[in-house]
């Protein structure tokens, strides 16, 4: 496994720990604290880690502050700073979103994903707003989001049942973005893992297709460009 395959599956790793993160705070699920040490003690560990194996630590310090406020937990135990639980999650969100969801973001903006992650996040947080009023089942914006979250992923435990006519709607509307975003995600992933796995003789076969295609070139320059491709593929070396 090459260095580059290893820090995309790191970042994806600690990306999906915050996802946890946020799900287990939303749904308010049992040894809810438990789950949110391991999570911030992985965190802890990765920060303290990169502390250690930088030369210049004070200037790491500088840059990263966030990183280390943000692992001190802030629950049983911590009563300076239980009295500030909005302020901690705040911090924490911001400075582990930077750090870890952002890398991955911007990698998904590669494809175009980004740009759909965004517009489907829009849709989630302010779409179903009105059934917070018009849904009797529905009585804080916690159940709203669980209710989402079990309609975006198409389980639909049925703890909370939508009972109007535009809930339903909503509800088909987000069921639907849900498995588009959904496929277009693991598509996207599929294919930066694809293209990482190619050898220098495969990247170099589509750079000769790319350029053949290319019709601002006349036949005499690709030929060109085809033999000194055609020379570096033969003294590439795999790694």
């Amino acid at each position: 496994m090459t260095q580059q395959r290893i820090k995309k599956a790191y970042l994806f790793t600690m990306f999906i720990l915050i996802i946890v993160s946020l799900v287990v705070n939303v749904i308010n699920m049992p040894y809810k604290e438990m789950i949110n040490m391991i999570i911030l003690a992985i965190f802890a560990l990765d920060s303290f880690y990169s502390l250690w194996k930088t030369e210049n630590r004070k200037n790491y310090l500088r840059h990263h502050f966030l990183d280390f406020i943000a692992i001190i937990p802030f629950h049983h135990g911590f009563r300076l700073v239980k009295f500030f639980p909005i302020i901690m999650q705040s911090i924490q969100i911001t400075s582990l979103g930077q750090r870890y969801f952002l890398p991955v973001f911007f990698k998904l903006r590669e494809t175009g994903t980004g740009k759909l992650f965004n517009i489907f996040l829009i849709i989630f947080i302010f779409l179903p707003l009105p059934l917070l009023w018009m849904e009797p089942n529905i009585s804080n914006y916690e159940d709203l989001i669980w209710w989402e979250m079990q309609t975006v992923t198409t389980v639909g435990y049925g703890d909370i049942v939508i009972q109007t006519g535009l809930g339903r709607l909503i509800g088909g509307i987000l069921m639907v973005l849900g498995v588009g975003i959904i496929s277009a995600f693991t598509s996207s992933l599929t294919r930066a893992i694809s293209h990482s796995k190619k050898s220098p003789y495969q990247k170099t076969d589509d750079i000769i297709e790319e350029l053949l295609q290319e019709k601002s070139f006349s036949q005499e320059d690709l030929e060109v460009i085809e033999a000194w491709l055609e020379l570096e593929k033969k003294t590439a070396k795999i790694e």
